[in-house]
């Protein structure tokens, strides 16, 4: 798996291509996390990601997963993540679709 890597983007700009790829992200903390993609327009998208658990997701070319962390008082975002950045490549789709047939 390819390093994640931060980006540094304050305000992302909105996804306008649509192509589809395959993405993941791993929850390496002790702390429940919510991922979310809020630059694509029209399209909602959070999920919850339990310390250890790996999320696999549809995303877009472009879009940014945001990390936020849950307190008491508030969501903190803690980071975020160029999709392009953390998507599954090609090959390794393909390696697993064999196995698996």
């Amino acid at each position: 798996f390819p390093i994640c890597k931060t980006v540094m983007s304050t305000a992302p700009s909105l996804v306008t291509s649509l192509e589809p790829i395959l993405c993941y992200y791993v929850n390496k903390t002790n702390n429940i996390e919510i991922g979310r993609i809020t630059n694509v327009e029209n399209w909602d998208f959070e999920r919850v990601v339990r310390p250890g658990e790996y999320l696999l997701f549809d995303s877009y070319e472009g879009a940014l997963l945001e990390i936020h962390v849950i307190t008491l008082e508030q969501s903190i975002c803690v980071k975020k993540l160029s999709c392009c950045d953390i998507k599954i490549q090609e090959e390794l789709i393909d390696q697993l679709l064999n196995h698996l047939s």
